[in-house]
Order: C-alpha cells, then structure tokens, then sequence
C-alpha cells in the first residue's frame, strides 16, 4: 500500500510505502546511501525528487499494520487536519 501528497500532477512531497520492496538511497540523499526495509517513509528532496527514503518514525505512525490507522497518521504526519472522514470499506 502507498500513500501519497503531491503537489500538481508529478511532484511527490510524501511517499509512504508500506511492504513494497527493499528501498536503495541514491547517492545524495540527506540520510544517506543506504537500504531501507519494506516499509519506509520518501520526503521531497531538491535535486532528488521523491528518490531517498527514511525509516518511518514510529512516533507519528502508531499502528503500521491497521490500514486505516496508517492512512489516518499520514494524512496527519502531511498536517492535513481538516475533518476528514474514511470508511474502513474505503481502503
């Protein structure tokens, strides 16, 4: 599963993938040239695009293994806070 804030229709600002694959930083990347696990967190970098990842920080992502959850702290980890209302049916 991934989520996904983009600004326009190409620029990834947030990408959270959750058990897609083993993830390799380019080189570049603020946090480095290394592998990350399935589930890993890509923030825009300039130059870089949506390319580097880093760990999911656990302390803004409660419940990895509830898609609703995981859905409900990403919007929240993205500061989007407007009353938003999802359907367990939806994800």
């Amino acid at each position: 599963m991934t989520c996904q804030l983009r600004f326009g229709l190409h620029d990834i600002l947030v990408r959270l993938c959750y058990c897609r694959g083993i993830h390799n930083n380019p080189e570049g990347c603020r946090s480095g040239g290394r592998q990350l696990g399935k589930s890993h967190l890509h923030v825009y970098e300039e130059g870089l695009k949506d390319a580097c990842a880093q760990e999911i920080p656990s302390s803004r992502f409660k419940d990895l293994q509830d898609a609703h959850k995981r859905v409900e702290d990403f919007l929240r980890y993205c500061q989007i806070e407007t009353g938003f209302h999802m359907s367990r049916r939806m994800i």
